[in-house]
């Protein structure tokens, strides 16, 4: 029988690892205090302990107790093994390793083990009706013109959205924000699990995130999870969680693009940053009832936010869209490079495409779904 009194214990990411369908992802674990792994047992595995995910015993991976679904596509880095630091490499991320892993060490009688959660983002699974999705889709977030405070101004594809410096002439409609200045997604989500990109770089003031269908568009209503707010704000060079109270967030670099993943079964709503794939906040778990919708707050009006849009790759999966910055060096995979970058445009002219980046790529399927180059051009990786 084993002890638990054990004289290590096994640490890995507090945060979930994010994942996209068709990447490469990693899993970093050690040992505290540090103590030298080469002759543990070391194991990655899910629901069951055998077959694993991988298993390194006798100083070197044992293959024949690994799952066949895993069987090519991990790699073991274990370059730091000797301070009980080791990396597990899963190649070709799909749906169905969204989960929960287990990280176990063990040493004669005594072992340990982390809890590590992936989250997979870009495709669902087909399957039985009656189970949720195993993983997030990319959702194609237009937005709500009707939903629109009249000092918002949107552009003609519904992606992004300026405030402007007065009150546009529109109906007063009962769906429309006439205090805040806020504005709505037009699709809603009821079930299932979904996430979308925001571009907020430049953007003083702002807040994104989800809210009820139903939440009251008219008067000063605070922006709280009691009143069907679930948002990530940004006001006076600080990050915050939009709670009762509101909770102050140390991020240590500015925000570029966030995404927002929700999970509607599970009362989940996540904020991740896109640029290097590192979790911001998780609002407290709520039972969620009636359709959801994306939410959208500018509270400056110096630059504009801009939703990232999806599109179709490989088997049917839909992934963010795939943006060559302005400047940059062409790629023979992504298409040319745009020779200029002319400033935005003009917002208070509503119809002009505000976009300083190629408006539309061909990328190959293979080069889609891959780190290199096209999501390092994304700005989804470091």
């Amino acid at each position: 029988y084993f002890t638990l009194n054990t004289p290590f214990t096994v640490v890995g990411p507090a945060d979930p690892v994010l994942a996209m369908v068709g990447e490469d992802t990693m899993f970093r674990c050690h040992l505290s205090p540090e103590k030298d792994a080469e002759h543990m047992e070391v194991r990655w595995f899910r629901a069951q302990f055998s077959p694993a995910v991988l298993v390194y015993k006798g100083g070197q991976e044992r293959t024949e107790e690994q799952m066949e679904e895993y069987r090519g596509r991990t790699t073991l880095v274990s370059d730091h093994i000797n301070t009980g630091s080791v990396v597990l490499v899963i190649h070709n991320v799909t749906a169905h390793d969204n989960g929960i892993y287990h990280c176990y060490f063990q040493e004669g009688r005594s072992y340990d083990e982390a809890i590590l959660r992936l989250m997979v983002a870009g495709a669902t699974i087909p399957q039985d009706p009656r189970p949720k999705p195993e993983t997030s889709s990319a959702a194609d977030v237009v937005l709500d013109p009707d939903t629109a405070h009249p000092e918002l101004f949107l552009t003609e594809d519904r992606r992004s959205v300026r405030r402007g410096p007065f009150r546009q002439s529109v109906p007063n409609n009962p769906e429309r924000f006439d205090c805040r200045p806020c504005v709505l997604g037009l699709e809603s989500f009821s079930s299932g699990r979904h996430y979308w990109e925001v571009e907020v770089e430049n953007v003083m003031v702002w807040a994104v995130g989800v809210c009820r269908d139903s939440v009251e568009r008219k008067g000063e209503a605070l922006l709280v999870p009691q009143n069907g707010f679930w948002t990530l704000e940004m006001f006076g060079n600080q990050y915050r969680a939009l709670s009762s109270p509101e909770k102050i967030l140390p991020l240590k670099e500015r925000l570029r693009r966030v995404g927002i993943f929700l999970d509607y079964e599970a009362g989940d709503i996540s904020f991740y940053n896109m640029r290097d794939r590192s979790h911001i906040y998780t609002c407290p778990r709520s039972p969620f009832s009636g359709p959801l919708r994306p939410f959208f707050r500018l509270g400056s009006d110096d630059s504009p936010l801009f939703i990232c849009p999806a599109f179709t790759g490989a088997r049917g999966v839909l992934v963010p869209e795939v943006l060559v910055p302005c400047g940059s060096l062409g790629d023979p995979l992504l298409g040319r490079a745009q020779p200029e970058c002319p400033g935005p445009p003009d917002f208070h002219l509503p119809g002009v495409d505000h976009r300083w980046v190629e408006p539309t790529l061909t990328v190959p399927v293979s080069v889609a779904l891959s780190p290199s180059p096209a999501f390092l051009l994304a700005g989804l990786f470091p």
